[in-house]
């Protein structure tokens, strides 16, 4: 499944905007991690071959975090509510 980026950058696609949000996100965020541990040229090669593997092969990556995040939040409510 290939990103839509032009649905994502003229707003015609709600998802596919937040996607390109995210990417943008864990792109600096993967290239700053990247950067400490291994330099600047080696961090820049690292970034773009994550960011390849994340639009072309494995998109649902993508949502991961969103989808951990809305568990870590929203799911020691419902985990409290779950009688034992």
């Amino acid at each position: 499944m290939l990103f839509d980026f032009w649905s994502a950058i003229d707003g015609s696609n709600f998802l596919a905007t937040v996607g390109l949000i995210l990417l943008v996100l864990y792109t600096i965020f993967i290239y700053n991690w990247s950067k400490k541990l291994m330099g600047q040229t080696l961090a820049i090669i690292f970034t773009l071959m994550i960011v390849y593997f994340i639009l072309y092969i494995f998109i649902w990556i993508l949502w991961v975090p969103v989808i951990l995040f809305l568990i870590a939040t929203f799911g020691k409510d419902v985990a409290e509510r779950i009688p034992k």
